[in-house]
């Protein structure tokens, strides 16, 4: 299945990416979506099968995304999955572009009141914090995604988990290497 999908990209690709052509009334949505998905599964490739062609495309995408950054921003915390992908391509490509555009949308998220941190917006800042603090050693940015974590309401997952038996898996921390050890 990922050769398929992989051969419809590179059947399909512009400017090194392909947008999804079905959300055309919202162009900087539309980018979110795809590209910045397309980033993070070939960066997830390429861990995996560390191919040059998949670097490149980890490289097309990240740049297509820079080149475009001020209109792609939200300003919001949903911003941190764009700076998490980019801090992830800089992993993977090691260009400082790629650092330097991450870094901007983490030091944006440090500006927004902390409050605005909940759910899937608080989770998106966290993994930027945490990759920029995986990266760099940014206290601040370490410091924040624990207080992002720790700030986070309680589920009833473990309660719903417990009367049916069930256990809840823990996640892997590998992808931002959070917490530190």
């Amino acid at each position: 299945m990922l050769h398929r999908i992989d051969r419809y990209f590179r059947t399909h690709e512009v400017d090194g990416v392909v947008v999804d052509a079905r959300v055309v009334l919202n162009e900087t949505e539309a980018i979110r979506l795809s590209v910045v998905s397309q980033l993070l599964g070939y960066e997830e490739l390429y861990r995996v099968v560390p191919k040059r062609r998949f670097r490149r495309d980890i490289q097309d995408r990240a740049d297509y995304l820079i080149d475009r950054l001020e209109m792609v921003r939200s300003r919001r915390v949903f911003d941190g999955m764009l700076g998490y992908a980019l801090l992830e391509a800089y992993g993977a490509t090691g260009d400082p572009r790629h650092l330097a555009a991450g870094k901007s949308i983490v030091d944006e998220l440090k500006a927004i009141s902390h409050y605005q941190y909940v759910l899937n917006g608080g989770l998106m800042a966290a993994m930027a914090f945490a990759k920029y603090y995986q990266l760099t050693g940014d206290v601040e940015s370490g410091n924040n995604a624990h207080e992002v974590l720790a700030g986070l309401p309680r589920t009833s997952t473990t309660t719903a988990a417990s009367r049916t038996g069930a256990c809840a898996r823990p996640t892997s921390t590998t992808r931002t290497g959070w917490p530190p050890s």
